[in-house]
């Protein structure tokens, strides 16, 4: 979230009777402190879901357009 230029954050989630969906977007700003610690979380999140879920989810993350989204279905719950 930036403090000078406008932001969002978009989250949804829906419950389904054998799978969970997760989809969240947000605005990107850059900068260089910002920039350094970008990315970390995603390569634990993925090590976790593989322990957990292996074989029962789709993740999707893209960054274009200053936009950055993600989503994730988790099968078979």
């Amino acid at each position: 979230i930036s403090y000078v230029a406008p932001s969002y954050i978009d989250i949804q989630v829906k419950i389904l009777a054998d799978s969970l969906h997760f989809a969240i977007t947000n605005s990107i700003h850059t900068s260089k402190e910002a920039n350094k610690y970008s990315g970390v979380g995603l390569n634990n999140v993925r090590r976790r879901l593989e322990l957990l879920y292996s074989g029962q989810y789709q993740l999707d993350i893209q960054e274009k357009n200053n936009q950055f989204s993600v989503e994730l279905t988790i099968h078979h719950l």
